[in-house]
């Protein structure tokens, strides 16, 4: 007897984990395959939301059902019938190695490498960013508004709100440049963190010819 089935990509389960953990609350696996290599797959991760036989068209309309109940929608594909579904989402996603030349050319983020775990770091470095955002918008108006209080008082003379001006857009270009050097702090998933495989794999993980698990009683 000869078994065949698909390898979960190293690394998946943890990112999962920490998608949950950083808040991403709905997480759906949208695949072309059958419903039993889907399952397995979403079993195995942890998803308890599966589309299979998702056609392009399926899949569009998916994204624009989720869009219409208010969701923020982001994507993660690499192949060339993704790359509709990737320019319809809010934010596609793709990876940049094994990724098809249309899903690079269609995604808003590719991502350098193979690596699963950067999904969970783009969503940390982006809300990382948009804090940083809010944090310039804040100096920049607050520096104006005060020049522009002091001015109007008659407490400035031309030259100091200039001056001040261009020392706030310096400051911003100074906190946004601590980006270059930010890590994505993620949370940390737990050597403890029970992988659900599937029960073949488990079988062969414990040499158990009999097809039990270890944590199942003998009969």
């Amino acid at each position: 007897m000869l078994g065949v089935s698909d390898a979960v990509r190293a690394g998946a389960e943890t990112v999962v984990q920490q998608l949950r953990d950083l808040g991403v609350s709905r997480l759906i696996l949208l695949t072309g395959d059958a419903q039993e290599t889907a399952q397995v797959v979403a079993d195995t991760l942890g998803i308890t939301e599966v589309h299979a036989h998702a056609l392009p068209e399926a899949t569009l309309q998916l994204i624009r059902d989720l869009q219409a109940e208010g969701h923020t929608v982001a994507m993660l594909g690499d192949g060339t019938n993704d790359a509709p579904a990737l320019a319809l989402t809010d934010v596609g996603i793709t990876m940049g190695e094994h990724s098809s030349h249309v899903a690079l050319e269609t995604a808003d983020i590719a991502l350098a490498g193979n690596d699963l775990r950067q999904v969970a770091a783009v969503v940390e470095l982006s809300r990382h960013t948009l804090r940083v955002v809010r944090q310039n918008y804040g100096l920049a108006i607050g520096v104006n508004l005060l020049g522009l209080v002091a001015g109007a008082g008659g407490s400035m003379n031309p030259v100091l709100p200039a001056l001040l001006h261009n020392t706030s857009s310096i400051a911003v270009v100074g906190n946004s440049a601590r980006l270059v050097n930010h890590t994505p702090h993620l949370p940390r998933v737990g050597d403890d963190v029970l992988r659900r495989a599937p029960l073949e794999e488990r079988r062969v993980a414990h040499g158990d010819p009999a097809g039990r698990a270890d944590d199942e009683p003998e009969p």
